[in-house]
């Protein structure tokens, strides 16, 4: 089965994440500090369900990623979201959770 970079790279999410890879930590250090500061920090395991399913909503992934690949369907955005909210975590978790 092919790895989270694997499949991103294979649709150019990949080029995404690396150009866009400042603003995807950024915001995934905003969404674990504000579960934090409510007092229920985030494991990694939900820090990249939930990152996931914010990505899925906001503009940076559908209007400068996902809608620029004209052969993706709407349907699959969430599933590329979830994917490229893996693969910041992972790559990222430290730098995450320390802010």
């Amino acid at each position: 089965m092919p790895s989270t970079e694997e499949i991103l790279k294979s649709l150019s999410f990949y080029k995404d994440y690396e150009k866009h890879q400042k603003e995807l930590v950024d915001r995934a250090r905003g969404l674990y500090s504000a579960f934090k500061a409510r007092g229920a920090p985030l494991t990694k395991d939900e820090c990249k369900a939930a990152y996931g399913e914010a990505l899925d909503g906001c503009d940076l992934f559908v209007d400068e990623m996902a809608k620029k690949k004209l052969f993706l369907g709407q349907h699959l955005y969430r599933s590329y979201a979830l994917l490229l909210a893996d693969l910041v975590v992972e790559k990222h978790w430290t730098e995450i959770e320390s802010h």
